[in-house]
């Protein structure tokens, strides 16, 4: 009997919970989507708490996302990651749509709990909101700190940079001709230190080894997510992530370094007098902080940002992508015999690479163009935040997702590049059409643009490339006039990716892309001599000249521009 009516009891409570559950599911269906609007890009299956996360487990994530987007037929497509909305976009079309189109949406930067901690003092522009503080300081970067005139001015300290790598690379030979030399190692060990000297002068001293430190720690903070990004509502996220609190550390610690820097800096300009001109970006910075003729407020804590945007955009990006066009030309003798005539052709008998020919370096400039469409410097451009519904390729975008083009998709893509777009084949753009180089190598382009070309990162601030110096690739690809260059360990393989396993990939995720496996990309010579002979020929024209061209890395890296191409006007 008691059983009976137990069980009398239990269909009471479930028609009870049938009745109040189910106008809740009513309600809850019938309720207009407030973020996800009527018709959201589609998506992979989720999971619960963790969404999407599991899909990028086991695979770099431009790679995977590449793959999801190929497997579910979507340019744009919607991922949840955590608590975090991530639109992606793996087509060009979908990256015109995002960058062109609706490019006033897209303007802002995410700041995520790590990136708000690593900008707590001020902010530059890398993470700027969009708006009067980031014109001022974009403008303030184009026409002071890296416009042609000042990276003119700096050519003294790439020379000098430049000719310590090559008699750190002769002294390598000499201790041992025998044995391959790694230049990818001493390369991206000069390109820093060019950098230093150009931002912060070379009086830092004892400091240097520490402040490279500190700003490689920055980086490797600032590319990924952490817990508390993923779940920026959740106290227990927040409490078992230490990457917010290794971010508050190293933004303590960078302040502590510049602030020594910058009194160093104060205290010569106070004892050498008026008379005493910049000598590097700081000194710009600190004379128009006191000049007061900048509108939006330059104070110490967004020097420190700006100083530290010039860094983790100059430091590596440049020195990669000319590893990973020297690694192609290895591995694809008939461009590398193309690109060695052009050169020889174009200065017979001279021994280096001038400015002013750079217009005839056309096939050079192909190579490049075709380096950066398989490698660019940023597989995932910096993310965008949605700040309005948008309505996209038939989908609607949330207000406040994420986006990201995904740029290492966009230059594979057989729609866009036909059945060999994964092969290195610089001819490509040749037969697109023809063009002009103009500007006399300062905004060299070798053919017209195309719609599928890999995007640029541009936010707001196109045609702005033109005005801040040359390209260095081209100066720096005329290394190869000598047939003294070969790759050592062999094929492919060894030139595999090694990229930093992060959502939000910054400029360090090509870092190590080319010489990280079974073998490096050396230059192998017969006898001491002939090594110094063909390596000074071969470095001292890429670096002397264009070892630390800002005005190419820096508008990549930034709010200005990402790749070498932009999207037709028509």
């Amino acid at each position: 009997m008691a059983n009976q009516e137990a069980h009398h009891h239990y269909h009471h409570y479930l028609v009870l919970a049938i009745i109040l559950v189910l106008p809740l599911l009513l309600l809850v269906k019938l309720r207009p989507r407030k973020h996800g609007g009527e018709n959201p890009p589609p998506g992979p299956w989720q999971l619960p708490v963790i969404g999407s996360l599991h899909h990028l487990v086991g695979a770099l994530p431009h790679r995977a996302m590449r793959d999801l987007a190929h497997r579910l037929d979507a340019p744009l497509m919607l991922l949840r990651l955590g608590e975090l909305r991530v639109v992606v976009a793996s087509s060009a079309g979908a990256a015109r749509e995002v960058m062109k189109t609706h490019d006033a949406a897209f303007a802002t930067r995410p700041r995520t709990a790590t990136i708000r901690a690593l900008t707590r003092d001020g902010l530059g522009v890398a993470f700027a909101p969009h708006g009067a503080h980031w014109r001022e300081i974009r403008k303030l970067c184009v026409t002071e700190l890296l416009g042609a005139r000042r990276v003119r001015s700096l050519r003294g300290s790439r020379e000098a940079e430049a000719a310590s790598l090559v008699a750190s690379v002769v002294a390598s030979l000499a201790a041992s001709a025998s044995e391959p030399v790694n230049v990818s190692t001493l390369l991206a060990t000069y390109v820093t230190d060019a950098v230093v000297r150009a931002v912060v002068g070379d009086r830092i001293g004892d400091l240097r080894d520490e402040f490279l430190d500190r700003l490689d720690e920055g980086v490797k903070v600032a590319a990924g997510f952490s817990l508390a990004d993923l779940f920026p509502s959740s106290r227990l996220a927040r409490a078992f992530s230490g990457a917010a609190r290794r971010a508050e550390a190293h933004s303590r610690e960078m302040s502590r370094l510049m602030d020594g820097i910058i009194a160093e800096h104060r205290e010569r300009k106070r004892t050498a007098g008026a008379g005493d001109d910049d000598r590097d970006l700081l000194d710009v910075l600190l004379r128009i902080q006191a000049d007061g003729g900048l509108r939006a407020p330059l104070d110490i804590g967004t020097i420190r940002a700006v100083i530290t945007d010039l860094f983790g955009a100059g430091s590596e990006t440049s020195a990669t992508t000319l590893q990973w066009a020297m690694a192609e030309l290895m591995r694809s003798p008939a461009a590398l015999r193309r690109a060695q005539a052009e050169v020889r052709g174009a200065l017979p008998g001279e021994s280096r690479v001038r400015e002013e020919v750079l217009p005839e370096l056309r096939y050079l400039h192909l190579v490049i163009k075709e380096t950066l469409r398989l490698h660019p410097a940023v597989p995932l451009l910096l993310p965008r935040e949605c700040t309005e519904p948008q309505s996209m390729l038939g989908h609607d975008v949330p207000k406040g997702a994420m986006v990201l083009v995904n740029a290492w998709a966009i230059g594979r893509d057989t729609a866009s590049w036909g059945v060999d777009a994964e092969e290195f084949r610089p001819e490509r753009f040749e037969e697109a059409g023809g063009g002009r180089l103009s500007g006399g190598g300062l905004r060299a382009r070798a053919v017209r643009r195309r719609p599928e070309d890999v995007p640029r990162d541009n936010v707001r601030a196109r045609r702005h490339g033109a005005r801040v110096g040359e390209p260095p690739l081209p100066l720096r690809l005329g290394a190869p006039r000598r047939r003294g260059w070969t790759g050592h360990g062999g094929g492919a393989r060894d030139h595999s990716e090694e990229e930093k396993r992060s959502v939000a990939a910054c400029h360090r995720s090509c870092a190590t892309l080319v010489y990280s496996c079974t073998g490096s990309f050396c230059v192998r010579a017969r006898s001491c001599y002939q090594s110094a002979a063909l390596l000074f020929d071969a470095l001292q024209i890429p670096l002397l000249r264009a070892l630390f061209h800002f005005s190419y890395v820096y508008i990549r890296w930034l709010k200005i521009e990402f790749g070498p191409v932009d999207f037709p006007d028509s």
